[in-house]
């Protein structure tokens, strides 16, 4: 499952997400593809735009339970407060206290790396460059 969401196409990715909530895939793997397709550079806003328009699926599949945290984990991966902010908008309109902490740390994770591209932006182009 998590091989479906290292395509950089991004068709393709949309076609795993789509695949991911099908009858096709157990309960349980249905996370892993979304997760990995969040882990992507080509599919992570792919990814969230997908959770927040199933939303009402993964509810009705995961709320009150331990699965459903795994989704926010790559949320961290995020680099800019803009990102942060949808997700806390979103969150504040769609609350599922079960995943409160696992939201809590991606979002501190996300303004951390976005402090951290301010500050060293420069300095990484010009290591890159020159590498």
């Amino acid at each position: 499952g998590r091989a479906l969401g290292k395509f950089r196409n991004k068709e393709l990715l949309s076609r795993a997400l789509a695949f991911a909530i099908s009858k096709d895939v157990r309960f349980q793997n249905t996370l892993g593809i979304i997760v990995s397709v969040w882990g992507n550079p080509a599919g992570r806003h792919l990814a969230w735009e997908f959770v927040k328009s199933n939303w009402k699926v993964f509810q009705k599949r995961y709320a009150g339970s331990h699965y459903f945290t795994k989704v926010f984990g790559p949320a961290g991966e995020f680099t800019t407060k803009k990102d942060a902010r949808d997700i806390e908008k979103f969150i504040k309109n769609h609350p599922m206290p079960e995943v409160q902490r696992t939201i809590a740390q991606s979002l501190e994770q996300i303004y951390a790396n976005e402090a951290w591209l301010t500050r060293d932006r420069k300095s990484l182009e010009l290591m890159l460059k020159n590498w």
